[in-house]
């Protein structure tokens, strides 16, 4: 490895509409719904569903899950308002469409999917008030006062959330290189033979390989990984994979609105998930990575680059 193994890492800069959405779904946290005179944007709507096969009364129509195209067509509207549709189009997983129709979707193919919605209830969200209250009851710890502080807040969470994302398609780049660099050969039809042999007939040959240059460049990634970690004596500290299980455990309380958990509380949810041998696997299995590729990165000729979001996503799509 050396400055002719070039590599690029990128740093996305968040746009104004990327801050407004971050900002507006945490404070969906705290918000509440109202009632609205007619459909303006994203509202929530309580609709009644018939089509003389079926009728399915108080059904909940999110308008804020559609595109602009699925919301077009109610944009406008007003309680007792009328309108077609067909639920195939509105939703495009069985699961959603059971789901609004009360039904099971074994038995979706039976249900004509045109149907007249009459909208009976039209409730739109409403920002809480930035007040003492608010920030009593968003920030416990006391760590955020006011909208300064939570506009330094959100914006922490961006560059959390976009540093994960970089990183996943740096950490990408570099395997990608080094894989290519070892140029592992492997006994391919041997391990076909094998893999077939160990999960005694759960897969045909051909599903088995289909999987199998994945399988095998896991392989080659694993080896790769363990010649490094012996070469640069790298290894995991209990306290490295606590630090971890804790920040898994801080995006899963996030996930449900708890953007700020106690350090006691997160401790012992990083604890109990490292109990769990397949859960501690994988922490270990990432940390060790992690290792490797902040030992190797030095080794190689990185350019940083600042990219838009679009810019960033045109990137993930090539790769």
């Amino acid at each position: 490895m050396g400055d002719k193994d070039k590599l690029t890492r990128y740093t996305i800069e968040p746009d104004a509409e990327m801050k407004k959405n971050y900002r507006t779904s945490f404070l969906r946290r705290y918000g509440r719904l109202m009632d609205a005179d007619k459909v303006e944007n994203d509202e929530a709507l309580s609709v009644t569903l018939d089509n003389e096969q079926m009728q399915v009364e108080d059904a909940y129509v999110g308008l804020i899950q559609m595109d602009d195209k699925q919301r077009k067509p109610f944009l406008g509207k007003k309680v007792g308002d009328t309108m077609q549709v067909d639920v195939n189009e509105l939703y495009p997983t069985p699961s959603q469409r059971a789901a609004i129709l009360k039904t099971k979707e074994d038995e979706l193919d039976t249900i004509d999917p045109k149907f007249t919605l009459t909208i009976t209830k039209i409730r739109k969200f409403v920002e809480p008030e930035l007040n003492a209250e608010f920030f009593t009851q968003a920030f416990p710890e006391g760590d955020v006062k006011d909208e300064q502080g939570l506009d330094t807040f959100i914006y922490e969470q961006i560059a959390r959330d976009l540093n994960r994302e970089t990183e996943a398609v740096f950490t990408y780049q570099l395997r990608k290189l080094l894989l290519d660099k070892a140029a592992l050969a492997m006994p391919e039809e041997f391990l076909g033979r094998w893999l077939f042999a160990i999960n005694e007939g759960k897969f045909t040959m051909e599903q088995i390989q289909s999987e199998l240059p994945q399988f095998i460049d896991m392989m080659r990634w694993n080896l790769i990984q363990k010649h490094y970690a012996e070469k640069l004596s790298l290894k995991i500290e209990p306290e490295d994979a606590l630090a971890e299980a804790k920040n898994f455990a801080a995006m899963q309380f996030a996930q449900y609105g708890m953007a700020n958990v106690g350090d006691e509380v997160l401790t012992n949810y990083a604890q109990e998930v490292l109990k769990n041998k397949d859960e501690a696997r994988k922490i270990y299995d990432r940390l060790f990575e992690q290792k490797v590729i902040d030992a190797v990165a030095p080794m190689l000729k990185v350019t940083n680059k600042k990219v838009s979001p679009a810019e960033f996503n045109k990137i993930t799509e090539k790769l």
